[in-house]
């Protein structure tokens, strides 16, 4: 064999893998917010699967992929896995929420409860919002 062929075969075979180590990271659809108190990132969708991690009320995550009901998010720490849509939100909601809390801070108490039962609360009035949340106690999640 050459030295000329030899070069050309670990050159090509060094592209290949420079390329192929790129494909892992996929096309990021949008940006969201993680909008419960923790959730599991699945490794597939399945009702068998394995625990690839966690994510945390307020982590933002990228969604690279959508499957019916369900999410792959890769973390800001670089885990990709699946999650339940319903315990997302969008930027533009989580970002309403945050407003809202910002405004009402220095707002008197006026009152304290807690339900039993998930509660809705919605960025904007009317019963068929699209930007609401749901709730368990005082933590906000997106229906």
């Amino acid at each position: 064999m050459s030295a000329a062929l030899r070069k050309l075969i670990i050159l090509i075979f060094a592209a290949g893998l420079l390329f192929g180590c790129g494909r892992k990271h996929s096309r990021v659809l949008e940006t969201d917010y993680v909008s419960a108190p923790q959730v599991t990132l699945r490794d597939q969708l399945a009702q068998v699967y394995n625990r690839v991690g966690t994510a945390k009320n307020g982590d933002r995550v990228d969604v690279v992929d959508r499957e019916k009901r369900f999410a792959k998010v890769r973390t800001a720490t670089g885990l990709e896995g699946w999650v339940e849509q319903r315990y997302l939100v969008s930027q533009q909601v989580f970002q309403a929420f945050q407003s809202l809390a910002q405004q009402a801070k220095d707002s008197p108490v006026e009152g304290t409860g807690s339900t039993r039962n998930e509660t809705n609360l919605h960025v904007e009035p009317g019963r068929d919002t699209r930007t609401r949340s749901k709730t368990f106690g005082a933590e906000a999640r997106d229906s």
